[in-house]
């Protein structure tokens, strides 16, 4: 029995200290209110914007043999657990009025799916055994004259404001899970046109019979009066397949206005000295040690580019880029400069070390990507 006491003793003190740590490590990570926070959510922004995995996925073409950017195996299908933490959340998606009136059709089923969105040259565009693919109706998008009843007006500019937003919430959460994502807008769905106010027959057997609750009022609504917007396929990223269609520019089209200023100030254009490269997880480097090493670190579309450093006399000498699959006209403007921008080669031959180097605007991706490969080789 004592035995037993003591053994019951001995859990509860280690149940009580684990809580206690658990506590304060929550409350360590606490926000300006003092309340304790599983998390930082302050580094997804930064995790977003560096790792550049929040670029649309390419489709499959026939002509050119690309396989799509999509996992095509059973193994790279989001489980129903992952479907349904991505749509639950995307619901929390704040719309005009709290009106809420849009609904998702969650298709599973592969030929559904290939019949969405569609094959081409024999080969499915984007779907697969491993997507599924989201229907996104919208309310406030038929004519009056068309609708099966008179309950809401026709207002187009909600209806795609609130399917904006939605769509927004659900692209960010499932690539915050580790998904890809493809968009299709209507027009591109096989038997959709671009009609304003029509409906579309083709959609109608999906909504038969279903309704949606108005956030509003928590009134029932036909679903079957809303319009097919655009469809979203989800899956696993093929991180082996170059995706032609992220080989663009992504510059910062912003600016900050103030009352009384002639010109823009605001977002770097592309060529101009952009964000200060942070590599947070790597030590700083203390003492360089003579010789030719190798480093890596995943690029643009997180295939491994390679780089050698050599090191002589305790001095960077050289840094030459051995593999890549970079984009040509960025790997030039990350490596040598653009326009007033220095090269990330030249900072770091400059300043001898990987911190505090400025990546190239526009070509931000595969200036880090370099860097990281640097500080790859130097810290081996």
């Amino acid at each position: 029995m004592k035995k037993t006491k003591v053994i019951a003793l001995c859990i509860a003190l280690a149940l009580t200290l684990g809580v206690f740590t658990a506590c304060r490590a929550a409350q360590a990570q606490g926000g300006r209110d003092g309340v304790a926070r599983g998390f930082d959510a302050r580094q997804f922004p930064r995790w977003f914007y560096e790792e550049g995995v929040w670029r649309t996925l390419e489709i499959a073409n026939a002509l050119t043999g690309h396989p799509g950017g999509f996992v095509t195996e059973a193994s790279g299908r989001p489980s129903m657990e992952d479907i349904e933490l991505i749509l639950n959340t995307a619901s929390l998606a704040v719309t005009s009025g709290g009106r809420t009136d849009w609904y998702m059709i969650l298709v599973t089923d592969t030929e559904s799916q290939h019949e969405i969105i569609g094959i081409r040259e024999g080969i499915p565009i984007a779907t697969s055994e491993g997507t599924v693919t989201v229907l996104i109706f919208s309310e406030r998008l038929i004519r009056t004259d068309l609708r099966t009843d008179q309950v809401i007006g026709f207002a187009p500019d909600r209806g795609y404001y609130n399917v904006g937003i939605l769509t927004g919430y659900l692209n960010m959460i499932a690539v915050s899970m580790g998904f890809g994502t493809r968009m299709f807008m209507t027009p591109g769905i096989p038997g959709n046109g671009f009609r304003n106010g029509e409906r579309w027959l083709e959609a109608e057997h999906f909504l038969e019979g279903r309704y949606y609750i108005m956030g509003a009022t928590g009134d029932r609504f036909s679903a079957e009066n809303m319009k097919l917007v655009n469809a979203i396929v989800i899956g696993t990223p093929n991180r082996t397949v170059e995706t032609f269609t992220t080989q663009r520019l992504f510059p910062q089209n912003w600016s900050h206005w103030e009352p009384g200023q002639t010109a823009a100030v605001g977002g770097a254009p592309a060529g101009a000295a952009g964000p200060v490269i942070t590599l947070a997880d790597i030590d700083p480097i203390a003492n360089l040690t003579n010789g030719v090493f190798t480093g890596r670190a995943y690029g643009f579309f997180h295939v491994p580019l390679v780089v050698e450093v050599t090191v002589a006399g305790g001095v960077i000498t050289g840094i030459e880029v051995l593999e890549h699959r970079e984009t040509e006209l960025y790997f030039v403007m990350a490596t040598q400069g653009s326009g007033g921008a220095v090269g990330v080669i030249p900072q770091m031959l400059e300043t001898q070390n990987v911190s505090g180097i400025n990546a190239v605007a526009g070509a931000t991706a595969t200036s880090t990507a370099v860097v990281r490969a640097v500080a790859d080789a130097l810290t081996r």
